[in-house]
């Protein structure tokens, strides 16, 4: 019988994705009968709670400039040093734990994998056409990416023994195909905005409301739920809205609503393309997220709705 295997998913809180991922891996492993464990950085390195701290509150610009400015092959001394003495103590778990296998969802961390390490190193990649270069630092033995052109741009620097295409990794419950014909779904449209915000929400619902004026407006506002009920009263009668801070049942409602909207982010757009729901798109955030519009108007244009 083939012993259980000990696999350690390395995550970061900074988008929905990456988690998102780390769940979907987990379910994965487990599966096969391995014992699994996800860390995000935040909770072990006090650099990973900087970094969350900073995606969250660095304007988009900013970020896009970090991101342009880190995209080589080859990482510096630099580099390694701010990866290896940020997360030091990561690198001290690993030693410690010693698993089977690593994991990692969030990018350039495997350059954190100590030198003695003797296991199967993985990368899963969280974005469609993702031309990052910090995925591909550190040593690995394979990469996961989501598409084809993805596979191709890696195949510059990488075997191609190494790459290997998936689906994006979603956990068992949100790969569940709607159960609903569309002619029974309700007039519902449910919009993600409980992440970052671009400054044009009012103005963007406001056009969808235009736009579908009988039906429902249903916002999952998360730490903006301040923002969207001092903007939104759900007494208002002309503009009708329901906020919600969070959604526990989330996939009840991919299932009754007609229409989904968010942004481009990884993990969303492959929820919404998996259960082939009609798509708004409220912004593209980061450089990431350019990639995966510029895939969703390749393969999914006959559900896209613009507004």
């Amino acid at each position: 019988m083939k012993r259980a295997q000990n696999v350690l998913i390395v995550t970061a809180g900074l988008g929905n994705g990456h988690k998102s991922a780390a769940n979907g891996l987990k379910q994965q492993e487990e599966e096969l009968g391995n014992n699994v464990q996800i860390i995000a950085i935040e909770d072990i390195s006090i650099m990973g709670k900087i970094m969350k701290f900073l995606f969250s509150k660095l304007p988009e610009s900013i970020l896009n400039n970090l991101y342009d400015s880190s995209n080589y092959i080859t990482p510096k001394i630099k580099d390694k040093l701010f990866y290896l003495w940020g997360f030091r103590s990561l690198v001290k778990y690993i030693k410690n734990t010693d698993p089977d296998k690593i994991i990692y969802t969030f990018p350039a961390l495997a350059l954190i994998t100590p030198k003695e390490f003797k296991g199967i190193v993985t990368i899963q990649v969280t974005d469609y056409q993702t031309f990052q270069l910090t995925w591909l630092w550190g040593n690995f033995d394979t990469i996961s990416v989501l598409d084809k052109k993805s596979y191709e741009y890696f195949l510059q620097y990488v075997s191609y023994k190494k790459i290997k295409i998936v689906n994006f990794p979603l956990e068992s419950k949100m790969k569940t195909m709607k159960t609903m014909q569309q002619g029974h779904k309700l007039k519902e449209i449910l919009l993600l905005f409980h992440f970052y915000l671009f400054g044009n929400e009012k103005e963007m619902i406001l056009k969808i409301q235009k736009k579908f004026p009988d039906y429902k407006i249903i916002i999952l506002a998360g730490k903006n739920y301040n923002f969207f009920t001092k903007t939104f009263s759900e007494n208002d009668q002309e503009n009708p809205v329901i906020i919600l801070p969070w959604i526990d049942n989330i996939n009840e409602y991919y299932e009754r609503v007609s229409i989904v909207g968010g942004k481009c982010g990884g993990a969303f757009i492959s929820e919404v393309m998996q259960r082939n729901l009609p798509l708004i798109i409220t912004g593209v955030f980061s450089r990431q997220e350019e990639g995966n519009f510029a895939y969703l108007q390749n393969v999914y244009s006959h559900n896209l709705i613009s507004i």
